[in-house]
């Protein structure tokens, strides 16, 4: 693990500096991803209020592969970056999930991230043996509250819920984390402490993140006592950071950003979205609605093949209207623009 580790930060921390040459001193709009985030299914066992993804949760348009198929795409994700997102849909409800996390491993991918609803990981404990991070969803500590949320029975919640802390020791037992993701809306804001008092209990990594709808954060447009509610949670979670830093994993200055819903300069590409079916989504369909919906197959090209016939890499930057305070987008845009906050989180 310590080589493959290593040598993966190298390469994440060289891509790093090439983007921010790219991004600082050329002013250009793409950069190369420095995550791959990979759809493994369009399937999902939960029914989300604000799902993300609900436009294409059950779609059929882009079938989920094999596992040799799925070699051939890890094969060329490689190339492009070591960090590999695993994600939905719902990643567990893909029968090759556990046998992807170990090719991964073999390949050198690090760190293999599993972001999941919780619901099966009771059934499939080798995710917590493979995977260096698992991701999993906790909007509430209360088990109906949080039914309503994911639209499931209690009895699943309950289940999950009393499970966190022998899951977080099982993934420790192999060397790897468990993470808590809490993404915070109008319905939950007012239980969101509770749940970082839960995670602060059975000592487990705490992400924090709004609900986008139409590609802003709902809580914006919220009442004035709602996002009264809303940032007073974020000084909390802002000053937890500077005391026990280990409880939260966003960085500080991604905290202040969206406590304000302030802008920032996106560069979706800083992430590449591939499908269940091993094409590559367009960066961001908002921003680029002139370039295709899908960029090309990594089962029949290599990436930086698509990315480059794809988009034109010597565009100057331009903005956008959007503020859509997306994890993904934020922390790599501020990360580019802000590279002393950079390092120091790099090294903390």
């Amino acid at each position: 693990m310590f080589n493959r580790k290593h040598r993966a930060q190298a390469r994440i921390i060289w891509r790093w500096v090439v983007n921010l040459w790219r991004a600082l001193i050329l002013g250009k709009d793409h950069v190369l991803p420095f995550v791959n985030v990979f759809h493994l299914t369009h399937r999902c066992d939960a029914n989300c209020t604000w799902c993300s993804q609900r436009e294409v949760i059950g779609e059929e348009e882009h079938p989920e592969l094999p596992h040799e198929k799925l070699r051939i795409v890890l094969l060329r994700l490689f190339k492009i970056s070591p960090a590999l997102y695993i994600t939905g849909g719902e990643p567990t409800m893909h029968n090759e999930l556990v046998p992807l996390l170990k090719l991964a491993r073999e390949l050198g991918f690090w760190p293999i991230t599993v972001n999941a609803n919780g619901l099966q990981l009771y059934r499939f404990p080798e995710i917590l043996q493979y995977a260096d991070r698992t991701v999993v969803s906790l909007h509430s500590h209360d088990t109906h509250l949080q039914c309503k949320i994911l639209g499931i029975r209690p009895r699943i919640v309950f289940r999950l819920i009393t499970n966190l802390r022998a899951f977080r020791r099982l993934a420790e037992d192999h060397g790897n984390k468990l993470f808590i993701n809490c993404v915070l809306s109008s319905e939950n804001v007012h239980w969101a402490t509770a749940v970082l008092k839960l995670c602060i209990l059975n000592r487990t990594p705490l992400t924090i993140n709004p609900v986008i709808i139409d590609r802003k954060p709902a809580l914006e447009t919220a009442s004035v006592t709602m996002r009264q509610e809303y940032q007073a949670f974020l000084d909390l979670v802002i000053k937890q950071k500077k005391t026990h830093p280990w409880v939260i994993t966003n960085t500080r200055r991604y905290l202040m950003q969206t406590r304000n819903f302030g802008s920032f300069h996106c560069r979706p590409l800083c992430i590449m979205c591939v499908n269940p079916d091993g094409t590559v989504q367009n960066p961001c369909r908002a921003k680029y609605p002139y370039v295709d919906e899908v960029l090309g197959s990594l089962l029949k090209e290599e990436a930086l093949v698509l990315l480059n016939r794809g988009l034109n890499f010597k565009d100057s930057f331009t903005g956008c209207k959007h503020n859509c305070c997306k994890t993904c987008f934020v922390e790599p845009a501020l990360s580019l623009a802000h590279p002393f906050s950079a390092i120091m989180s790099f090294v903390h």
